[in-house]
């Protein structure tokens, strides 16, 4: 029997199937009228460089980078049905207080009535303050389990982003503007 190489899937050994099993049932009981609006936010370095690159058959290819800590940018954005909302790309560190304003007044306006918006436990995720926001406009917050980056819709749209990322970014003046490049 031939073995094939196939890329492994990578999860948390600390996530709770138990818990995962809880959401995914809650999430089945969503009306199908009802927007669900995925939330997630990933930092991406200034140099998105190409991880792989043409060579004569055994002939390695190097890069040189700096061994120095780079600041990232940040972008932040909600998914719905295919469509990227309140796309915010910034270079200063994320908390409770910029989150909830982001929130609040960027993505909250944008959204229909009764949406439901599901987001990991971020520790500037506030539990305390993001369900009030949201039950004041008539939505509702559903958080993912622990360690359940897969069940998050949006976490594809990252990965796929930075592949992009990857390959393009050097053809832009700088990294804000290939990202918002990708998502027009």
């Amino acid at each position: 029997m031939r073995k094939s190489h196939i890329k492994k899937e990578i999860f948390y050994k600390e996530r709770d199937e138990s818990e995962r099993v809880r959401f995914i049932d809650e999430l089945s009981k969503i009306p199908e009228a009802v927007d669900v609006v995925y939330v997630d936010e990933s930092g991406i370095q200034k140099e998105m460089n190409p991880t792989h690159g043409r060579a004569k058959r055994g002939v390695k290819l190097y890069q040189e980078i700096s061994g120095k800590r780079i600041k990232k940018d940040n972008v932040i954005a909600g998914w719905l049905n295919g469509l990227i909302l309140a796309l915010c790309v910034y270079s200063w560190t994320t908390d409770t207080e910029w989150f909830c304003l982001w929130f609040e007044y960027t993505l909250i306006p944008l959204l229909k009535p009764n949406s439901v918006i599901i987001m990991d436990n971020a520790t500037f995720h506030s539990k305390t303050y993001l369900p009030v926001i949201a039950e004041a406009y008539g939505h509702r917050v559903l958080w993912l389990p622990k360690y359940s980056p897969d069940l998050n819709r949006i976490e594809h749209i990252w990965a796929n982003m930075k592949f992009w990322l990857r390959n393009y970014s050097m053809n832009y003046l700088n990294i804000k503007v290939a990202i918002t490049h990708h998502f027009q």
